[in-house]
């Protein structure tokens, strides 16, 4: 399946019009919005990325369920909405939250500094992925089933509240251990193979023979996320391991 980068006038679309302008405006006015509504800033931060979370798991569902185009082709069915509005709101988010998470950078030797780091990360790659698919042009299927890994990011963010609160010990706390460890699975880390399987299926291909199929740099871009994914699920398992075995006063991971 090789790359071919889209022509100039197809570029041109007011798409790539939101990206540079629009959409950080949106989300960095909505974030000082939250900040006067919550007077803190870092809470209002969090409200962002839950609120970017369940836009971006809402189309994304309802493209992987109600686009025929997209399943019929999973790499070159097409959404207009998916590349015109929400990929570049996607991208004024990751702009957004990586900016602020650049001025509040933890000092080296807090506790949070690794995860910290692993966010950057994840929010570069994703920058990186996202302008990739608008300048190709293709694989809204495999986008749009990406955008449903934030399905388990409302809960990460329940859990640092309930944490700050000083509620480890409350039943909502276990619930919400137990609904993260759950769409954390399910969505980020069973997601990426049974794409990848979907795919060898449609191409008649075997799996290892469809991974070589796919281009180079979708390759190295989705297995960079998906190994940044796999860092975090072992870190949640751990925290639920703690909290079953009644270390709920231990470290917050």
């Amino acid at each position: 399946l090789p790359l071919r980068s889209r022509t100039r006038s197809n570029m041109s679309d007011w798409s790539l019009v939101v990206y540079p302008s629009c959409a950080p405006l949106f989300w960095y006015l909505l974030f000082r919005v939250l900040s006067l509504v919550v007077d803190e800033a870092l809470t209002a931060q969090k409200l962002v990325c839950v609120l970017h979370a369940l836009l971006s798991t809402a189309v994304g569902a309802y493209a992987l369920l109600f686009q025929d185009a997209l399943r019929a082709d999973l790499i070159n069915g097409k959404w207009p909405l998916l590349h015109s509005v929400m990929a570049p709101l996607s991208i004024g988010y990751f702009v957004v939250d990586l900016t602020l998470m650049m001025v509040r950078k933890p000092s080296p030797n807090a506790d949070d500094d690794k995860d910290w780091l692993a966010s950057v990360v994840h929010h570069t790659v994703m920058l990186l992925a996202i302008g990739a698919y608008l300048w190709v042009g293709r694989g809204d299927f495999v986008v749009a089933s990406f955008m449903v890994w934030e399905l388990s990011t409302p809960f990460v963010h329940l859990r640092w509240y309930l944490v700050r609160r000083g509620w480890k010990a409350s039943c909502l706390y276990l619930f919400n251990g137990v609904a993260l460890v759950v769409t954390f699975f399910l969505a980020r880390i069973c997601n990426l193979p049974f794409v990848i399987w979907l795919f060898a299926r449609q191409r008649q291909l075997g799996v290892f023979e469809a991974l070589w199929v796919i281009p180079p740099i979708c390759r190295l871009v989705t297995s960079s996320v998906f190994l940044l994914n796999v860092f975090w699920f072992v870190k949640i398992v751990k925290g639920a391991l703690k909290v079953v075995r009644g270390d709920a006063s231990g470290k917050s991971t």
